[in-house]
């Protein structure tokens, strides 16, 4: 199941995340088993071992051994009190991957509506990330568009060069390896490898003009450091 998939229609008046509706089984193991194993995912066989994940184990454990000394009411002290939230026990929800935010709110989402984890209308870290995902896919449209008309040009061609840059050197833009350094560093490499070539998509000669002007600022600034820590030679009397 792809985190893009979308539930029902949301009703009138109704935020993001309560307009949810539950997709049957997605919180099967066999539904994270499946996203785990999507086609489309980019393999991290490398880093599979140390990917950021709750365990393996079931989410029903004995609550006596979880919340109790040794698994039992102590006798030998004064006074002994603890308080459990029983619909938070029953409501969280595993992440099998890096997403403890959706996690989190759909855990904390079942809690305040009364739902277990394995209820038909609980929700899932899959019905979050969709959310999610539309949230950033909205913020990054809206960012393009501005840079595109500060910059005069469509930033299209220089996207599709940057994730080709990236995929060849294996990695992939919704990787957490791929840092915004990392990036810049494709987005420099690209433009200028695309100026070398005689007929090239506007937005590579005009962002190539403005790596030139910060290198030279950049210089600049270097030269005027270098003269400001120079030693003044003392005057001869």
């Amino acid at each position: 199941m792809c985190i893009r998939d979308r539930v029902s229609s949301p009703r009138p008046g109704g935020s993001p995340l309560t307009e949810m509706s539950p997709v049957d089984g997605c919180c099967s193991e066999q539904s994270a088993d499946a996203l785990a194993s999507n086609d489309t995912a980019v393999p991290l066989k490398k880093a599979e071992a140390e990917m950021e994940q709750d365990s393996a184990a079931s989410e029903e454990v004995d609550y006596n051994a979880l919340l109790l000394p040794d698994g039992k009411f102590p006798v030998h002290v004064a006074r002994f009190a603890m308080s459990v939230n029983y619909e938070l026990l029953h409501g969280w929800v595993k992440q099998p991957s890096p997403c403890c935010a959706a996690a989190s709110v759909a855990g904390a989402l079942n809690a305040i509506t009364g739902n277990k984890r394995s209820d038909k209308g609980a929700l899932c870290h899959l019905q979050v990330l969709a959310v999610m995902a539309e949230i950033l896919e909205a913020q990054a449209v809206k960012l393009k568009a501005s840079a595109e008309r500060c910059l005069g040009a469509n930033l299209d061609p220089l996207l599709e060069a940057v994730e080709a840059e990236l995929a060849a050197e294996g990695i992939a833009l919704d990787q957490k390896e791929c840092s915004k350094k990392v990036v810049l560093r494709a987005a420099r490499a690209v433009t200028r490898e695309e100026c070398e070539k005689e007929d090239q998509p506007e937005c590579f000669r005009l962002i190539h003009a403005l790596m030139e002007q910060e290198q030279a600022q950049a210089e600049e600034h270097e030269a005027v450091e270098e003269e400001e820590a120079e030693p003044e030679e003392p005057e001869e009397e």
